[in-house]
């Protein structure tokens, strides 16, 4: 959206505000080179990490001091209250972007007495699927986190130690007081250091994965504990003021 808006306004823009600035995979060089051009003309960008600050800026040949990093906010998941829940107990995977799902495969393939739920979009690595796996798509957002609501933990595999992808529904499964375990990645930090209800494990090792689940399947309450305490933080830590701060503070700029 932002390539889109700058491609066509010129230098007729008014102040561009890129809100939500993010790249799943960055383009080509090629491509860059483009965005590059056309970014030059946006006053701001809002990225959620420092990490994704500092890397879109060297993507693109752009002023670091023109990202700005503000933290994903949004209010406690809406649960559907009519969804039918798989029988207990089950773990739950959620999202498409970034993910490894090949990792997730796996690790299910090798811990047959654990049931999971994988709520995610089409993958090719989800076609061939362990009999302990369940993979719906297309769940609406209230029933997906009903279900989410009701599992053990949460999982969050990312591709990699540089992937930006997950924020959303880490901050979700945190506001609902879930256990989560995810990758460490350079590009989730802040939303996964210093938690203590969130287990981080290498990207891509399953072994550590298969560690990990089954000692919070062992001992599920003790990981709600944990779980809980970040929830309590994180009514306060992700609360929709802070954006209205962020903006407030853009156009005061501006002006």
């Amino acid at each position: 959206m932002t390539n889109a808006v700058a491609a066509h306004g010129g230098k007729k823009l008014p102040p561009h505000l890129a809100f939500a600035f993010n790249f799943t995979d960055l383009p080509a060089q090629a491509e860059r080179s483009k965005m590059a051009e056309r970014f030059a003309r946006v006053d701001q960008f809002c990225v959620y990490t420092q990490f994704e600050a500092d890397m879109y800026a060297s993507a693109f040949g752009i002023d670091r001091a023109r990202f700005q990093p503000v933290t994903w906010t949004q209010d406690r998941p809406v649960l559907a209250a009519d969804a039918v829940l798989p029988e207990r107990p089950y773990v739950v995977a959620i999202g498409g972007e970034g993910r490894d799902f090949r990792t997730l495969v796996t690790t299910a393939r090798a811990l047959p007495e654990v049931t999971f739920l994988v709520i995610a979009r089409p993958h090719p690595a989800l076609v061939d699927v362990p009999s302990n796996m369940t993979v719906r798509y297309n769940v609406p957002l209230s029933e997906c986190w009903a279900l989410a609501a009701g599992a053990e933990m949460l999982l969050v595999p990312l591709l990699g130690p540089e992937t930006c992808c997950g924020h959303i529904t880490i901050v979700s499964a945190r506001l609902l007081g879930l256990p989560i375990i995810t990758s460490v990645s350079r590009g989730t930090a802040e939303y996964t250091e210093d938690f203590a209800g969130t287990v981080l494990v290498p990207a891509g090792d399953t072994e550590r994965l298969q560690e990990a689940i089954l000692a919070i399947h062992e001992d599920p309450d003790a990981a709600r504990a944990l779980a809980s305490v970040d929830a309590v933080r994180a009514g306060g830590e992700y609360s929709r003021a802070q954006w209205t701060r962020y903006v407030s503070d853009f156009l005061e700029r501006v002006a």
